[in-house]
């Protein structure tokens, strides 16, 4: 655990850090929370026991504004029916989670992230025009969910590292940490390397997909996952150099990247025999901002009302207030770094950049989301879905039994540095290297 001393280090102060989400200050709270009743109300229309829960209160307080105030926007009660509303609201949480389990590979092998494993969509019959007037909803909703999977090409071959995409990062990095400049770093993958690797995995991703222009404001389908062509994603401008440290604390969501900008690179301009440097000209940096994540309240599958959005506000920003601070316990390696400091990675103009900004939003959006819904270190809790079925898979009750436990146990949750570390504990295999 981290001395006094080092818990006591002078942090930046609030009004030095951008907020990392504008959306939960006091000005921007306001017209989410009246979106929020105004959802609601709409749904209840088609649902009458729809009620609004926390999952769906995060995509509320993380999208852009317009998406409810504007008639086009993808939370507008004018321009999408009460089903399209819900599913949206509803299917936002699976899909961070999915990209939680696998943003640290040893999840994948992990026994608490079991029940988040890919089952297949269950075979149905055709929906068809007979099925509709002789079958029951279970068995029609069952079918549209088979018929509307997501196939990737059956002889596709599932992938191994790609190692010369892997080399071609070490050396355009200069092979350090691009967030502390140290030596013998591993490789992060902003979009998971198993989210298109195999054909199950593909698979996977691409049913949740719609979400992600829900989340992150960006289209998957195509870009990062594609029905035949695995791997989308396998190249180095999705790729960064970090710290193992820094690594085992990404990979658990303790913090995440915000994308902030794409910028010329500077350089000087000498006074005589000036040539262009067309390598300078095709390059660029995409610039990120460096974000500790709080540990708010788990509020998983909680019905929550506005006045628990404003409380979750509340929860938010006296973190901010205290600059945004690394967890408890952080690795000395760790404590000089500061919510708010810039990172800039080399990317080539054009489409390099614009697919790394497409990838840090997702990466950010999903972070922040697990973070609000009180999932920092904790997201295997979080509302999934059964793809066998597509159907809904809270665990709540899951976290209350196992609260209740380690309670009786005389233990606390796994949520401080040394447990993340030690489940972050292969970050030196070959994936990380």
């Amino acid at each position: 655990m981290a001395s006094s001393k080092q818990s006591l280090l002078p942090r930046p102060k609030a009004s030095d850090i951008p907020h990392p989400l504008p959306s939960l200050t006091e000005h921007e709270l306001g017209p989410r929370l009246i979106a929020t009743t105004e959802l609601a109300t709409e749904i209840q229309t088609y649902d009458r026991e729809f009620i609004m829960r926390a999952e769906q209160a995060a995509l509320i307080l993380i999208v852009g504004k317009r998406e409810f105030e504007h008639d086009d926007g993808l939370l507008s009660t004018e321009n999408w029916t009460p089903p399209d509303l819900k599913k949206r609201l509803e299917n936002a949480s699976p899909f961070c989670k999915h990209y939680m389990h696998h943003l640290n590979p040893d999840n994948l092998k992990n026994d608490a992230w079991r029940h988040a494993l890919y089952r297949a969509p269950i075979p149905a019959p055709a929906f068809t025009h007979e099925l509709i007037c002789t079958s029951d909803w279970y068995t029609l909703k069952q079918s549209m969910w088979y018929e509307l999977r997501f196939q990737t090409r059956a002889d596709l071959q599932d992938l191994s590292d790609p190692v010369e995409e892997i080399a071609k990062c070490r050396k355009r990095d200069k092979d350090v940490c691009a967030v502390t400049g140290n030596r013998d770093p591993v490789v992060f993958w902003f979009i998971p390397r198993t989210w298109n690797d195999t054909k199950d995995h593909n698979d996977a991703t691409g049913n949740l997909a719609d979400s992600s222009l829900d989340v992150a404001d960006v289209i998957i389908r195509g870009n990062i996952i594609h029905r035949k062509k695995l791997g989308k994603t396998h190249e180095a401008w999705n790729m960064m150099l970090v710290d193992p440290d820094l690594y085992a604390c990404l990979v658990q969501g303790l913090f995440a990247f915000k994308f902030e900008a794409i910028e010329d690179i500077q350089k000087p301009i000498p006074l005589d025999n000036y040539q262009d440097d067309d390598d300078d000209n095709e390059n660029v940096h995409v610039v990120l901002r460096f974000y500790w994540m709080p540990k708010l309240t788990p509020r998983f599958n909680q019905v929550t009302t506005v006045e628990d959005m404003k409380t979750i506000a509340r929860e938010f920003n006296a973190f901010v207030a205290l600059g945004c601070p690394p967890p408890n316990g952080c690795p000395k390696t760790l404590t000089t770094l500061k919510s708010g400091d810039l990172v800039r990675l080399l990317r080539t103009r054009g489409e390099e950049a614009q697919k790394l900004k497409s990838a840090v939003k997702i990466h950010w959006n999903c972070i922040l989301y697990t973070a609000l819904c009180g999932g920092t270190g904790l997201a295997h809790f979080m509302t999934g879905m059964d793809q066998s079925d597509g159907s809904l898979q809270p665990r709540d009750e899951e976290y209350r039994q196992e609260v209740a436990l380690d309670s009786r146990l005389g233990k606390t949750l796994p949520r401080t540095i040394g447990n993340w570390l030690e489940g972050a504990a292969s970050v030196f295999s070959k994936t990380a290297r």
